[in-house]
């Protein structure tokens, strides 16, 4: 598999635009003309979720495959990242219109835009509204993850009841506006081309679609076309070759085409909605155009799993991942080399990424996500004096940072270190007085130092500060305590609260009320509760044996 240069470099910066998707053939398909201009460009959703110092892979491959661009990106959290001088990050909300006047007087207007932010059907196209006008002259609008308008928790839906995005652009392609010249479609994606800039036109288009592939072309008159007339002409293409319809279609042929634009996402259409049906070309179809001269028709394996569906060992991504690993063998690079093996654990578990992770140990690596996987590979391996060693480095590089305080203190507990561990998690929990998981891991702290007050205060806490699904987790490990306190009527109360909504946690609460019970010396209901215990997690021994006590 031979990559072209944008793909490599966002191997090599680690962005998840090539691996778990294929976003960059494409996207090199779109830019490659664009790359020795003086640009401004701009990506909407720097990545990295909540956290200040993770994300930004993406604006580093832009400022490498562009030389001479100005390269801005916005995301709805607040980052603190430097990619050099040519690339500004702002904080602001992809559907605020006064964000975006200012955004586009101190940095734009803009070339070129991407649309990689929150993905929501509303947010998409209210978005493309207030950015599009702005866009220069020529400039090329993409979005990407589109799939999402067939993903119900993103807004979306199979009838593409708007706001969706597909469903928008799908109406914008069967009757382009004044200012749209061109309109391209690939899996997850479309891009918008906006009139008055050189590039237009279908024959440049269609030199540039799969490029230095000698691609066969055929053309087909839109206007004398059907259905049925230009699937036989497909059919009869060998992969990677163009059908041309020139002109526009007439109303049937347009609505065909129409639905194939929709179903060009048709992996996530059957993930999402088992019962649809979606047209077998879908498969062979990788690619739409309209331009104002007519269609393109790219023929090409249409098939690639996306990370909402992802598939590890489907061909197509095997190929991709072999390419993956020969340039980071060939240029191994800590951004790289983190992405890559967090996919591999995500996808094969930490065994299978354990080459990978030892590269990075050797590197002395210190991205965030490296610390994950490092501490948990030795968590697994039950090294536990690695794990906390890892996690005592991640702890300085991102000081008083909750989730590594955690797995450090977690580690330093379980190694009965009880006192070490809760001097590593006492300036994290000062810092972060409202984070639930360091409150619940202290209650655990000081119970195995038979501080039950401090224990009971710590849990009542964390019951206090977790989100309400998490509560049932918390409500457990406060009526453990209490029953151990032997303060059994507040005990019951949290117990009942825990086993209210059956989560995971709903077992270690009936066999906590099951102890209560018997302590009360009430016995049917001591032994019912140890049946629900057993029902909930009948694997776990502890629960059998307490159980069987009981009836004996």
């Amino acid at each position: 598999m031979t990559l072209d240069p944008l793909s490599r470099m966002a191997v090599l910066n680690g962005t998840d635009k090539f691996g778990y998707h294929c976003y960059t053939p494409n996207y090199h398909k779109l830019f490659h003309r664009w790359r020795d201009r003086e640009l401004k460009i701009l990506e909407i959703g720097v990545g990295g979720y909540q956290d200040e110092d993770r994300g930004g892979q993406s604006l580093a491959t832009w400022r490498d495959y562009f030389p001479k661009a100005q390269v801005t990106g916005i995301d709805i959290q607040k980052k603190v990242l430097d990619f050099g001088p040519r690339v500004a990050i702002r904080q602001g909300s992809q559907v605020d219109p006064d964000f975006f006047a200012a955004l586009v007087a101190e940095r734009g207007p803009f070339d070129l835009i991407v649309d990689d932010g929150s993905h929501r059907n509303e947010h998409v196209v209210e978005t493309f509204r207030l950015l599009f006008p702005t866009l220069k002259p020529g400039g090329i609008y993409v979005v990407e993850d589109v799939q999402t308008s067939f993903m119900p928790r993103f807004g979306g839906s199979l009838d593409l009841a708007q706001p969706n995005s597909v469903g928008f652009f799908r109406d914008l392609i069967a009757a382009p506006p004044a200012g749209v010249t061109a309109m391209e479609r690939f899996h997850n994606m479309v891009a918008i081309h906006k009139a008055g800039g050189p590039d237009a036109g279908l024959d440049r288009s269609t030199a540039a679609t799969l490029p230095g592939t000698g691609a066969k072309v055929r053309r087909l008159s839109a206007a004398h076309a059907t259905p049925e007339s230009w699937r036989r002409a497909f059919a009869e293409l060998p992969e990677r070759a163009l059908l041309v319809l020139d002109g526009q279609p007439g109303p049937a042929l347009l609505a065909d085409l129409l639905a194939r634009f929709v179903e060009v996402d048709h992996r996530e259409i059957r993930h999402n909605f088992p019962k649809a049906t979606p047209d077998p070309v879908a498969t062979q179809l990788y690619g739409i155009e309209r331009h104002a001269e007519g269609w393109v028709l790219i023929k090409a394996p249409n098939d690639y799993p996306s990370n909402f569906a992802f598939d590890i060992d489907h061909p197509q991504a095997q190929a991709t991942c072999a390419a993956i690993e020969a340039i980071l063998r060939e240029t191994p690079t800590e951004e790289g080399l983190v992405h890559y093996a967090g996919l591999v654990t995500a996808e094969r578990g930490r065994e299978a990424a354990r080459d990978w992770v030892a590269q990075l140990d050797r590197m002395e690596a210190t991205a965030r996500q490296y610390f994950l996987l490092s501490g948990g590979l030795a968590q697994r391996d039950r090294q536990l004096d690695r794990a906390a060693q890892v996690f005592a480095r991640a702890l300085v590089h991102f000081p008083n940072d909750p989730g590594f305080a955690l797995a450090l203190g977690s580690v330093l507990l379980a190694q009965g270190r009880a006192e070490d561990a809760g001097h590593a998690i006492a300036a994290p929990l000062l810092a972060h007085p409202r984070d639930a998981n360091l409150h619940l891991l202290m209650a655990r702290i000081a119970d195995a130092q038979d501080e039950e007050a401090q224990s009971i205060d710590h849990a009542t806490k964390a019951v206090t500060y977790s989100p309400v699904p998490k509560k049932p987790r918390a409500q457990a490990v406060l009526g453990e305590l209490l029953v151990k306190a032997d303060r059994l009527d507040e005990a019951e109360a949290a117990l009942t609260a825990a086993v209210a909504d059956d989560s995971r946690h709903a077992a270690r609460a009936w066999r906590m009320l099951s102890d209560l019970h018997a302590r009360r010396g009430e016995r049917e209901s001591a032994l019912a509760a140890a049946d629900r215990a057993t029902d909930a997690s009948p694997s776990t021994r502890e629960y059998r044996d307490w159980r069987a006590k009981l009836a004996g």
